[in-house]
This record gives structure tokens, C-alpha cells and sequence, in this order.
């Protein structure tokens, strides 16, 4: 028995038959009032920008790496915004509309009837994991786009060469967007291979035609990237992590996303076995295998670091496969449904409904020890269309690391804060990825073994002499062997597409033959020697001129310096040096809520005192807490030259944040305590001679 088109309905002027339309408009409201962006967005933002101002499909200009996970979004969104000319605005009307359509799509093409589309669309609407990726700038719209179009074209009556195509063809566009995907579409795509009744060799054409898309970016990948997969699958795979450490995680995964979102756990598991029923069996259990073929894909990864994030496409299938169960709209059942839907969504450990443009300053932003976090709590405020601010993205507010480059003119610089800061740092400079999404070169050297680490970041030592490499531009790494392998690197991702021998290091680094180059054991695990050796070929980037970047206060009698400062693993702080002798009762920082922080005092290049200062408390309400420091009474006599601002822990949690020097400030002020969240103390006006000279 195969799928009619539709089935039976109710009547069209029964109050049922309006609900999936009201439904969908509550839907699109609701997600124009939590629109957001995160973090990880603007990784691919950056290659989209590249693009469409000519600098080729490259994160850092002149180096092809394929950073972005998300290749069909990737061309979605460039070609948008090559006619928007703007990238976040347009990354959220997208989502929006694409979110929309493929909820209109399971609604009323795939659901059997209104009550069925309804229960599906108020899953969409309660569900913190859809609510919180059917925008967020991601893939996760268009992975439920192309779900529901595969459902649609699997319903098809006629079992011939067009449906085939169909199938396979959408396939092609889900592995294309993603290739991880294919554990979701595949079973379809064998499964309509298997049941269309034409010739073997007919089914075979047709197929392939279908996927011809994927095949061909597949090609080029690998003649341009020089890879066939995304950069981030050597730095995520290659963590060294052992797979029993990872499965734990991934249940740990599944335990948390069930406190989280227990809607959207329960409705993966209902639809699995709705799929696997005996009367829908012969249907839909290829989307039923689909769904169990990705739960364990994600159970053997260890899931992910964003709560949610990797559920709603396997939901989405399940969704589907419920959608097409019959419902009696006069059973009590369906009011059962209804309130248990209901009843999921508000049990969620932060329900929709607390969503608002305070979300983040409301509720905690916390990294727990098992790694995952609400990404939405740190950049809502920040992103979110519901903040009413028309230049949000185009002034970013907290992210100055834009302005202090260009202040400093740095061309180089090493960071693990790769999505607004990158962004906004603009292509003129060469970003060195410490988790290595963005690196070629250090994606593909082993990641450290820690015993404490975060699912999804895998820190890598940056080799000594690589930054060197990099802002130079001729090969200083001082490992000869890695010197090599980056020299062969270097061509395939860097130099001419047509360059002599480029094609032959692409087959020697696809077949493995250029890995005995790299020293394993010394990434791995390093010795405190080749450690501290990484570790000082990058710290003195971040001696800072404090003259370059200050700028005067009001009344002429002090200044004010804001500059970014990283804080993670080998790139511990910053020493400022402020070209003259200070004798200012505090300074101000802005820092990351979990980052224990060391400010000392140098004078003559020595140390003369210094202030310890614990991390805010993690439920901290701002995105960077800002802290007083008051200085020592005989720092203050003697005076100060220089700053030192490190980390003063083991380098976990926090990885960036702001310091700033503001003098304006009275002696006996709020040294020690955190002062208000808006940046501002009590006192307005300081005494005078404790502002540190402008001329």
C-alpha cells in the first residue's frame, strides 16, 4: 500500500481544518520574537563575505580552507547576501523563511490530515531546541526543508524514474548541506532505490543524475579545498579522545538534552517506533532507521557543546513520521496529545515562553562540567531582533577587537574566539585558530591529550615558529619535518590551483603519505620543555602600547583604553605598557564570568605588586562582568609603568575579555567589588592628579 497524496480531511469549514494555519503563524511570530544568531555562525559569515567581495571561498584571504560544515546554507546565504549586501540581517531572514517553509511543507503536504499537522506545528512552537535553531544562522532550517520535501517526494503514488529522481536528488541536497546527513537520507534513498520498478540499469542513471550536484561540489572540493571533507572533520576527529571517554559523553548528551527539552527527546523516541509499527512498516521505516542511525552516529561522538543544536533534524524526520498517522479529530486521544505536548514543553528546563530580550541577563550563563551549554544565553542580547537595535551587527558592541587591530595593526593574531571576533576583525587579518576550524595546519596536527576537556574543542599547541610563518611569510617552523609538511600544505591550500606537483600533494595528503612527517607524541603529549616552547612563540604578540589605542577622558585629565585581550591556554594575557609612570587608584576590567584573573604591577620591567581577583560567580547576569581593581597603597606611591593581565587558573572555562583602563576614578572608591552592570561607578567626578597624563 503506498501513500495517496493526501488523506482523508475534515470537511474545510470545520474549525480544524484552520488550525495548522493559525498554528503557522504563531509559529513564524514566535520565531521573529527570539530570532538570534550564535557564535558558530559567523565562522561561515566570514567565508561568505570573502566571497562576495572577491576574495574566493577562503576564512583567511589567500589560504583555501574549507571551514564551514554547512556547504548548500553556505551558497544560500552568499547568494542572498550578495544581493542584500549584508550578512547577519540577512542570515535571520533566511532562517526565518526557510523555517516557515518547511514547517508549512509538514503541515500541509506531509501531515495526514489538520489535527495531525497541528500536533506538529505546536511541537515546533513549544520545543526549546526548534525554537531556539529554526533561527540561530545554522543549517538546521534547511536540514527540515529538505526532510520534509523528501517525505513529499516519497509519497509520490507513482513508483517510477521521476520519483526516484526526486528522492535521491533531495538526498543529494541533504548530504550536500551537510554530510553527516546522509545517515538520515541514505536509508530512503536505498530503500526507493530498491521498490521503484524499472530497469536496474534505468534506477542506477537515474539516481546518479540525482546526486550529480553533491558528486560535482565533491570534485571541486577536492580540486580547490584539496580535501573532499570540511576542514573541521581533521579537527574534531582527530582529538585522540578514546571512543569509550566519547560515548559517555554522548550519553551524557542525551541524559542532559532530556532535562533540557524533554519534548523533542520524547518525540524522536515515539517516532521511532510509530516508524517501525507493523501498519506503517512498509512506509516509513526508512526514515524511522534514518532517525536510529543518526541518535547513535551523535551517541558515538560524544554529541555536541550546544544544547539541542543536533536533535531538531533527526526530530524533524520523527515529526514527519507522526505527521503521517491518521487522527480521528473527535477521539479524546487527541487532546491527550495535545496536553501532552503541552505539558513536554513547559517542563523544559528553560520553556519558550521565558524568552525574552532580557534572556541571558535573566537566566545564567553557565558551561557545567559536562560541556554543554545554552548558547543563546551568551549572545542573545547581542543578536536577537527583539533588542530593537537596527546596528547591532554593524556595531557589535562588545566584540572591539576590529577597532584594536586596526589600532595596533596587527596582522596576525591567534585566537579561539573564531565566529564575532573573526568576523568582525575583518579580512585583513590572518587569524591563527586555536581549535584549529580555521587552520590547515593545525587541524591537522593532534590535539592535546587533557584530562579535562569540553566536547567539540580540542586544543592544539601552535607549533613554535608557526606565527612567525605566517606573518612573515617564509616557513619558520623549527621542527625541519613539520617545516616540510607545511611547505606541502602550503601548496595545495595556497598556492596556484594549477601549480607544478599541487595535484600530486593532494593524492599524498588524502592517502596519508605525508603524515609521518608530524611528530605525534610531541602534540600529544608534550613535554613541559616543547610546552613552554609553543608557549612563548606566541605570548610576546600581546605586548600592547596602551598610547596607540587611549583616547582622552572628558575634562582632559585622563584617559580611557578598551582593548581585547584572549585568555585561553597558551595565550595566558597581556602585558600593557603605558609610557609613562602612573599613580591611578584602580583600574577597570571587563573579563569572562569564569576567568580568575592576575593583575600585576611592573615598574621598570619589574614586578612591584600585584592583585589576585576571583571569576564572577558563573550565574553572572553580563556577558563581561566588569570588575574594579583597586592598586596596591605602594604601587600607588612608587607608581607604574606596565600591566600585567594573565589568567590566574588552569585555563579553563573563560577565553577572552575585555580590558580597560579608566582613571577617572576617586581614591577610596569601589576597588574591590564589582560595580554596575552598565560600566558605571557611583562617582562621577574623581579628584584631580590621579589621571594618567594624555600629552
Amino acid at each position: 500500500m503506498g501513500f495517496d497524496n493526501r488523506a482523508e480531511m475534515s470537511e474545510e469549514n470545520s474549525p480544524a481544518a484552520m488550525l495548522p494555519g493559525l498554528l503557522l503563524i504563531v509559529y513564524v511570530l514566535m520565531m521573529v520574537r527570539t530570532a538570534w544568531l550564535c557564535d558558530d555562525a559567523f565562522i561561515t559569515f566570514r567565508t561568505v563575505d570573502n566571497f562576495i567581495h572577491g576574495r574566493g571561498l577562503t576564512w583567511n584571504p589567500g589560504e583555501r580552507v574549507w571551514v564551514y560544515t554547512h556547504t548548500l546554507w553556505m551558497w544560500v546565504l552568499a547568494v542572498a547576501s550578495f544581493v542584500t549586501r549584508e550578512i547577519p540581517n540577512t542570515a535571520l531572514l533566511l532562517c526565518i523563511a526557510t523555517s516557515a517553509a518547511a514547517a508549512g511543507m509538514l503541515a500541509f503536504r506531509a501531515a495526514s490530515g489538520p489535527a495531525a499537522g497541528a500536533l506538529a506545528l505546536a511541537v515546533l512552537i513549544l520545543s526549546r531546541s526548534f525554537t531556539d535553531y529554526s533561527t540561530a544562522g545554522l543549517e538546521n532550517p534547511l536540514s527540515h526543508l529538505l526532510l520534509a520535501a523528501m517525505m513529499v517526494a516519497w509519497m509520490r503514488p507513482a513508483a517510477d524514474a521521476r520519483r526516484l529522481f526526486a528522492v535521491w536528488f533531495v538526498g543529494g541536497l541533504g548530504m550536500l548541506t551537510r554530510h553527516d546527513l546522509l545517515l538520515l537520507f541514505g536509508p530512503a534513498m536505498v530503500a526507493e532505490f530498491l521498490r521503484t520498478g524499472v530497469d536496474r540499469k534505468l534506477r542506477l542513471r537515474w539516481a546518479l543524475l540525482g546526486v550529480l550536484p553533491f558528486v560535482l561540489w565533491e570534485i571541486f572540493a577536492l580540486f580547490y579545498y584539496g580535501f573532499p571533507v570540511p576542514n573541521t572533520a581533521f579537527a574534531k576527529l582527530n582529538n585522540g579522545i578514546p571512543g569509550g571517554e566519547l560515548f559517555r559523553q554522548g550519553l551524557v548528551y542525551y541524559i542532559v538534552s532530556l532535562q533540557w527539552d524533554p519534548l523533542i527527546v520524547t518525540i524522536l523516541a515515539a517516532g521511532v517506533v510509530a516508524g517501525l509499527r507493523k501498519s506503517a512498516r512498509r512506509e516509513l521505516w526508512p526514515f524511522a532507521a534514518g532517525i536510529v542511525l543518526y541518535c547513535l552516529y551523535l551517541l558515538k561522538i560524544g554529541g555536541d557543546f550546544m544544547a539541542g543544536r543536533f536533535l531538531t533534524a533527526p526530530a524533524f524526520a520523527a515529526l514527519l513520521i507522526l505527521a503521517r498517522t491518521r487522527i480521528d479529530e473527535k477521539s479524546p486521544l487527541l487532546l491527550l496529545r495535545a496536553g501532552a505536548i503541552v505539558l513536554l514543553g513547559l517542563a523544559a528546563q528553560r520553556p519558550v515562553q521565558t524568552i525574552d530580550r532580557d534572556y541571558g541577563r535573566t537566566y545564567p550563563r553557565k558551561v557545567e562540567s559536562h560541556g554543554i551549554a545554552d548558547e543563546r544565553s551568551y549572545y542573545h542580547g547581542r543578536t536577537a531582533l527583539s533588542t530593537g537595535d537596527r546596528t547591532r551587527f554593524a556595531n557589535p558592541g562588545e566584540d572591539l577587537t576590529n577597532e584594536f587591530l586596526a589600532k595596533m595593526k596587527m596582522e596576525t593574531f591567534v585566537s579561539g574566539a573564531v565566529g564575532m571576533t573573526a568576523f568582525y576583525a575583518g579580512s585583513d587579518v590572518h587569524i591563527i585558530d586555536a581549535w584549529a576550524l580555521g587552520d590547515a595546519l593545525i587541524s591537522h596536527l593532534p590535539a592535546r591529550n587533557l584530562r579535562k576537556w569540553r566536547i567539540g574543542h580540542y586544543e592544539r599547541l601552535v607549533p613554535p615558529g608557526y606565527f612567525d610563518t605566517v606573518d612573515s611569510g617564509e616557513n619558520r617552523i623549527q621542527d625541519p619535518d613539520l617545516a616540510e609538511y607545511y611547505d606541502r600544505l602550503n601548496l595545495v591550500v595556497s598556492g596556484p590551483l594549477l601549480a607544478p606537483g599541487r595535484l600530486k600533494e593532494i593524492a599524498r595528503f588524502n592517502l596519508g603519505m605525508n603524515e609521518s612527517l608530524i611528530d605525534v607524541a610531541s602534540y600529544r603529549t608534550p613535554t613541559p620543555e616543547f610546552e613552554a616552547l609553543a608557549l612563548e612563540s606566541v605570548k610576546i604578540r600581546w605586548v600592547v602600547d596602551v598610547a596607540k589605542i587611549a583616547e582622552p577622558l572628558a575634562g582632559g585629565n585622563g584617559i580611557v583604553a578598551r582593548l581585547f585581550v584572549p585568555f585561553e591556554g597558551y595565550r595566558r594575557g597581556a602585558r600593557l605598557r603605558l609610557g609613562t609612570l602612573a599613580h591611578t587608584p584602580a583600574i577597570r576590567l571587563h573579563v569572562t564570568a569564569d576567568a580568575d584573573i592576575m593583575v600585576g604591577f611592573l615598574r621598570d620591567g619589574e614586578l612591584v605588586g600585584e592583585v589576585h581577583k576571583a571569576g564572577m560567580p558563573e550565574e553572572s547576569p553580563d556577558f563581561l562582568p566588569v570588575i574594579v581593581v583597586g592598586v596596591p597603597e605602594a604601587v600607588r606611591e612608587i607608581g607604574f609603568d606596565e600591566v600585567l593581565v594573565v589568567r590566574d587558573d588552569d585555563g579553563e572555562g573563560g577565553r577572552f575579555g575585555m580590558v580597560e583602563f579608566r582613571t577617572r576614578m576617586p581614591e577610596g572608591g569601589p576597588t574591590p567589588d564589582r560595580i554596575a552592570p552598565d560600566g558605571d561607578t557611583k562617582d562621577t567626578e574623581p579628584p584631580d592628579g590621579y589621571g594618567l597624563p594624555i600629552h
